[in-house]
């Protein structure tokens, strides 16, 4: 079996054809609306080609991240969790069943993946680290879409 890089995975990916990606207003906007600068990663592969990014599941359209930020937020009031989200924070990935991610969109080049996990209190009712990368997390969730070594994941 021949194991890929992350590089080699991004450079795949960059080659699938028809890519649609957001425009970069959309991101722009987006940017504003947090008062943030999103991770050069999350920039890159949602302008490239954000409806893949989408289809490779729990990632949210740019367009609206706003409205899922303030859905966790209602979240996490109305079930009373202390915890709270802070204005640099945003919720980027949902996974339904039980769980949203989010970064800390601060300017740095790579920034740590927290998951919230809204149904069991294993964290203590706080977020933990999903991934110490927002790069790794996008890439490991590309290698799955591009059935790439289920092995490494």
């Amino acid at each position: 079996m021949t194991s890929f890089t992350d590089d080699e995975v991004l450079q795949i990916f960059e080659d699938l054809p028809n890519h649609l990606g957001c425009s970069p207003a959309d991101l722009d906007d987006a940017e504003k609306a947090f008062g943030a600068v999103f991770p050069p990663i999350y920039r890159r592969l949602m302008l490239l080609d954000e409806r893949r990014m989408l289809s490779i599941g729990w990632i949210l359209p740019v367009g609206k991240l706003a409205a899922w930020k303030r859905d966790a937020e209602h979240l996490l009031k109305n079930d009373e969790h202390t915890y709270r989200l802070e204005p640099h924070h945003v919720v980027f990935a949902w996974y339904d069943i039980h769980s949203f991610y989010f970064f800390t969109a601060d300017g740095s080049d790579d920034v740590p993946v927290y998951r919230f996990n809204y149904y069991s209190d294993d964290d203590d009712w706080l977020p933990a680290i999903e991934s110490t990368s927002v790069r790794e997390f996008l890439i490991k969730r590309i290698r799955s879409y591009l059935k790439l070594n289920f092995a490494d994941l």
